[in-house]
């Protein structure tokens, strides 16, 4: 059960009761609440448990009426700039994702314990494979693989989107790999494993690779990089004798070539038309222009209104002054990490890798499916007592 101690919320260690369960089963109830959004019931759950808490927890209700605080501001900051240049785009859906998950990482942050954040991680990952198969063997009606040959699903998000979720939950397993059994542990990780395979994130699978590679010692780094150039080898040499990896995979897996001729899927002309309008005036400079803006429209007839690269969406949405206070956090969060993978907790290091990585790719703390899921990752980053 849960329980308060020093003003954080803590599980017993022997977690294995039915409350606790529910509870994770709670915060994967992906059942949409808002149709378009992706605002599920789950997100209701968990912010109401997690101010619930924040509100119960006496000895640290100042940091609680902070929090508050710190939403106000950012909805005024971001309404403020609405009114100076209109609410065109996903303006209203961004702004309240933003300031959701920026406050739910606050209370997370200040009012719960990294056994917590651990203990739902590791229910999330080991009952999330059911609600994927369950899904779609019983509910999705289509073609899995109609969004370019990618396994693919609204509910879920899009193959980058649930691929970054696939090599997180791989990257926590490696992590706490003592905390499975091996059957456990290999049955999540083979699943996980290929639900990334079939969704082929680029920027996942060369996240997940890296930080993998110092998750380990340096004798365990080199045989996981031995293993995965057999492995590749291997899957080279199978399909030139009999074709079965989709020409999807190869034209993606070139990722010079990739470049060359689509500008990585067009991100560097959306990071260069952000970075022009970010430099435009004093007052976007400074302040940004508020979330959601239409950028510009894809070939394909789709608004861009996010630049796929949280450090661009960072300048572009709140200035130049928001993002230095944002790197001056992610710069201690790095500080930290350093510090304890010097001290062979690598855990950390390996973490802040993978999300300094994908936030050059794109803007998943707007991918709301994995909403809470990133709010307990990031809060073990954030959180200065790491003990793992």
């Amino acid at each position: 059960m849960a329980y308060i101690e020093d003003g954080k919320c803590h599980l017993y260690k022997m977690d294995s009761n039915l409350s606790e369960w529910l509870l994770a089963g709670a915060f994967l109830a992906m059942v949409p609440l808002m149709e378009g959004w992706n605002f599920f019931y789950s997100h209701v759950l968990f912010l109401a448990f997690v101010f619930f808490i924040g509100f119960t927890t006496g000895v640290r209700r100042s940091r609680w009426l902070l929090g508050f605080l710190f939403l106000t501001i950012l909805l005024l900051i971001n309404f403020a700039l609405a009114l100076r240049g209109g609410t065109e785009g996903r303006f209203v859906q961004d702004s309240v994702k933003l300031a959701l998950f920026f406050g739910s990482l606050f209370f997370v942050v200040n009012f719960f314990s990294n056994d917590f954040c651990s203990s739902m991680l590791r229910k999330i990952i080991i009952l999330f494979p059911f609600v994927f198969i369950g899904y779609f063997l019983f509910v999705f009606d289509g073609n899995m693989f109609a969004y370019s040959g990618r396994l693919y699903s609204p509910l879920f998000g899009s193959p980058n989107v649930v691929g970054v979720f696939c090599a997180l939950a791989i990257i926590y397993l490696v992590g706490y790999r003592k905390d499975f059994s091996i059957l456990a542990l290999c049955s999540l990780f083979c699943f996980y494993l290929t639900v990334l395979g079939l969704g082929f994130s680029r920027a996942a699978i060369i996240g997940l690779a890296l930080s993998l590679f110092f998750i380990f010692r340096f004798r365990g780094a080199l045989s996981f990089l031995f293993v995965g150039i057999i492995f590749f080898v291997g899957l080279v040499a199978i399909d030139s004798i009999y074709p079965f990896i989709p020409d999807w995979v190869w034209q993606k897996g070139d990722v010079a070539n990739d470049l060359e001729e689509t500008g990585g899927s067009y991100r560097t002309l959306i990071w260069g038309l952000a970075l022009e309008r970010f430099a435009s005036d004093p007052i976007t400079f400074l302040f940004g222009e508020g979330v959601g803006r239409t950028i510009t429209v894809a070939q394909y007839g789709f608004y861009v209104d996010h630049p796929h690269n949280f450090y661009i969406f960072l300048l572009l949405s709140y200035g130049i002054i928001f993002f230095l206070v944002f790197i001056f956090v992610w710069g201690r969060v790095c500080w930290r990490s350093v510090n304890y993978f010097m001290s062979g907790q690598r855990f950390n290091f390996s973490l802040f890798l993978f999300y300094s990585l994908i936030f050059m790719m794109d803007t998943h703390v707007l991918s709301s499916q994995f909403f809470i899921v990133h709010v307990l990752f990031l809060s073990l980053l954030f959180r200065s007592n790491y003990t793992k």
